[in-house]
């Protein structure tokens, strides 16, 4: 079973990236079924739940391309539900925290897509929270500062005024490009915030 739904998870990534978002959300809707089956057999393996959270997430994310943003956050929901779980069993486990972090973010991308924006800001709120934990507890990884800047640019998407999100994410880029922790590649970022505050982009 394990090695079907590597299959299966192949297949839908493919499918995806080709733009046949139907294909993909029956692909994933299969991968779905048969990690719940691995659940049916041991409730209590994390490593069958956290295949299942990622099989609800890739369903959840290409029912949001195929257009059904109501079938996305329910499958968003479900990822979320199983990850609260793993982290409840070990919050100790970074990759873990992390995938719960990224799960109320689509949870609140959806909710927004439907129309509850005060729901879709307490969620964010929390992923934003989440992975300002992480930064803190892995300062030297600049992926999770990374991460804080993707979800102050999600949170700025959910407000009238998003000028002190974009302060913050920008400052976090340009002490990274100081400290030279920054990516290759995400220099872009940096023009960006600075063009939505308005600021020069060019030295």
């Amino acid at each position: 079973i394990q090695n079907r739904l590597v299959a299966l998870n192949r297949l839908g990534d493919a499918q995806d990236q080709l733009g046949d978002s139907r294909a993909a959300v029956a692909t994933f809707r299969d991968m779905v079924a048969m990690g719940s089956r691995l659940i049916d057999i041991d409730a209590y393996n994390t490593s069958w739940a956290s295949d299942l959270a990622v099989g609800l997430e890739r369903l959840g994310n290409a029912q949001e391309k195929a257009g059904d943003p109501a079938g996305a956050l329910k499958s968003h929901r479900e990822s979320l539900a199983l990850r609260e779980w793993l982290v409840g069993r070990d919050s100790s486990e970074p990759g873990w925290y992390r995938d719960l972090a990224v799960s109320y973010e689509r949870v609140a991308a959806m909710l927004a897509a439907t129309g509850d924006m005060d729901q879709a800001l307490s969620h964010q709120d929390t992923s934003l929270s989440m992975m300002r934990n992480l930064a803190a507890t892995y300062p030297d990884d600049p992926w999770y500062r990374l991460d804080v800047v993707r979800a102050l640019d999600m949170r700025g998407t959910l407000l009238q005024d998003p000028t002190a999100e974009n302060r913050e994410a920008l400052a976090i880029l340009e002490e990274m490009q100081a400290g030279g922790t920054l990516p290759q590649g995400y220099e872009d970022w940096i023009a960006g915030f600075r063009r939505a505050l308005g600021l020069p982009t060019e030295f």
